[in-house]
């Protein structure tokens, strides 16, 4: 009988172990602390009680007589001379259900079928699989794909996992029926497949010929709109009723490809014109193909009656879109913040909307118009509208979908005018966020700032860099109003900081992080009472106490008389360069007298 192969486990006991006593506390099988529940087949409510002990007493006997008893588990310590069932009800033995099951009616049999083919000698039928039928088995190792010898090449054998997978994705892709059949008795590895290099660089090549050049998302749907340009583009030419309107495909091409362009995909020197072609004829069925020339004939006729599907189809293309895309405002605006914020789709729908769908109207340059609409219809879109009647109070934009032009008109409406009932009518008309997002994000910012001054244990605004020379200036800040409807008055210190940056000193840029985090309170975080409020300093005495100077003073007017001495050379070279005439220097040097002598 052969013998089964087995990874054996340091962990567990060798043969020469002594054996140890069973823990009927514990599972009497795996003998281990485990968090899963003990169940014991004495309790059983079913009427049976200790049946279960018979079963898995028997299961237990016929593992260990075909040989597949793991060597954890030890018959003779779970039995004490009466028989393995009577010594389990005796000591009211409890196990784990995941343990028991291993020992399972099922797992005997299955155990019990794989065991029979290597015991019994009888001849046994051959088995075919797919592979097999209408060919004999070669005697020596065959390519797996061409089921070519090894001849000069030498033959390669499929060792991972990822290869299996590509190469059945190739086959899909192709619709090998044989080679599908092949792949179809398991895996690469389990057949010890061998091949060719040759043969599977030809099948990866053929896969790759059959998978289309934009297989991205943002390709397809940039060839997807290109087409629809081109489309629009003969549209327009058949409308004139007494022509017929001939299409070079080198023309055509040429349009499609700059419009890919524009739309930033990446193409190569030239478009596939003969696939263009088919996308084109199947497009429009009533039309020719000139096989002299690379031409087009005629247009088909317009059919109104597909208009409405046409649009419904967009409408939900677009819709699945904007619904995939999440975007919100995070505390600042970059760059592109606008052209990222709305799906291609919905970008490209609304330039076609305002200048055409025709190719020869697209433009590089997305102009502000289409992305301000896209935003706002990025901004109040909804999954679906339970009540048409509600009113606008009820309508609730969520900040999934808040694009930057909604957020920037409702802050800078309140920065320029500070009134609620402008912002709420933007907002009322779709145009920005409410009045409570913007007092929302205006409390966020401020948080944000609050914590970094408390990071810097100082506050510093934020546009201040490091390492420049910087000068204060303070003054105070006195509001008294004297009209009759004021209610009280404001009396503060202003700090203005100036800082001098250099060609050679620029200064470094602070770290201020502008991530901002959205949170359903506008509570704004106080700040230290140390950073607010200077205590008062008070007087008690009108004529304080001033101490005496300790040391000599001393008068030194040398500086003094240097800096005049400087000041009255400046102003004579000064009116050097001004007066030219003899005679008046002459006279000014009497009015300057002794100081120009210095």
């Amino acid at each position: 009988m052969a013998k089964v192969h087995k990874v054996m486990d340091l962990q567990q006991p060798g043969t020469s172990q002594t054996q140890c006593e069973t823990d009927w506390d514990k599972c009497f099988l795996c003998q281990s602390n485990s968090s899963e529940v003990l169940h014991c087949p004495a309790n059983s409510r079913r009427g049976t009680e200790g049946a279960g002990y018979k079963t898995i007493a028997e299961n237990l006997m016929g593992f260990n007589n075909i040989g597949c008893l793991p060597r954890t588990i030890q018959l003779s310590r779970l039995d004490n001379g009466n028989g393995i069932e009577a010594t389990l009800q005796h000591h009211k033995a409890k196990c784990h259900d995941s343990c028991r099951l291993k020992f399972n009616k099922t797992k005997l049999q299955r155990a019990e079928k794989k065991k029979s083919p290597r015991e019994d000698n009888t001849d046994v039928s051959k088995k075919y699989t797919r592979k097999s039928i209408g060919q004999a088995l070669p005697a020596t190792a065959t390519c797996f794909f061409c089921d070519g010898p090894a001849a000069g090449d030498s033959l390669h054998e499929a060792s991972t996992f990822e290869m299996d997978v590509r190469v059945r994705q190739c086959a899909l892709k192709l619709q090998d029926k044989q080679l599908l059949a092949k792949l179809s008795a398991g895996d690469l590895i389990a057949q010890e497949a061998k091949y060719h290099v040759r043969c599977l660089v030809a099948l990866y090549n053929s896969a790759r010929e059959k998978t289309p050049s934009h297989d991205s998302d943002f390709n397809a749907m940039n060839h997807g709109i290109a087409f629809a340009g081109l489309v629009s583009y003969i549209e327009e030419a058949r409308m004139d009723n007494l022509v017929a309107p001939v299409f070079k495909m080198t023309d055509l091409a040429i349009l499609y490809r700059t419009r890919l362009l524009q739309l930033g995909s990446n193409v190569g020197a030239r478009v596939h014109s003969t696939k263009l072609k088919n996308r084109l004829l199947a497009y429009f069925p009533d039309m020719e193909a000139h096989h002299q020339g690379r031409h087009l004939g005629k247009a088909c006729e317009h059919d109104a009656d597909n208009d409405a599907i046409h649009l419904a189809r967009a409408a939900n293309i677009v819709h699945r879109d904007m619904f995939k895309m999440k975007v919100g405002f995070n505390g600042s605006f970059d760059n592109q913040c606008q052209e990222e914020s709305v799906p291609s789709a919905l970008l490209a729908l609304v330039a076609m909307i305002l200048n055409g769908p025709n190719i020869k109207t697209q433009t590089g340059n997305m102009p502000q118009s289409a992305l301000s609409l896209s935003q706002l219809l990025m901004f109040n879109s909804s999954v679906r509208r339970h009540d048409t009647a509600a009113t606008i109070a009820g309508v609730r934009h969520s900040q999934d979908r808040e694009t930057p032009l909604p957020v920037y008109l409702g802050v800078m409406i309140h920065t320029k005018t500070r009134k609620r009932d402008l912002v709420d009518t933007m907002f009322s008309l779709g145009l920005s966020v409410s009045y409570d997002r913007v007092l929302n994000i205006s409390t966020s910012l401020g948080n944000k700032i609050c914590q970094h001054y408390e990071m810097e244990k100082a506050v510093c605004p934020p546009q201040l860099r490091n390492g420049l020379f910087t000068t204060a200036a303070v003054d105070n800040i006195d509001h008294n109003p004297s009209s009759t409807s004021a209610h009280d008055s404001f009396h503060g210190t202003g700090i203005s900081l100036f800082q001098h940056p250099s060609n050679e000193v620029r200064g470094e840029q602070r770290v201020v992080s502008n991530t901002i985090q959205v949170t359903a309170k506008n509570a704004l975080a106080q700040l230290p009472v140390s950073y607010i409020s200077v205590p008062p300093l008070t007087l008690h005495r009108k004529d304080p106490p001033v101490p005496k100077l300790e040391g000599p003073i001393k008068g030194d007017c040398q500086l003094m008389h240097q800096a005049m001495q400087n000041e009255c050379r400046y102003s004579w070279e000064t009116v050097c360069n001004y007066y030219h005439n003899a005679d008046k220097m002459n006279g000014i040097q009497q009015i300057f007298g002794d100081c120009i002598m210095l």
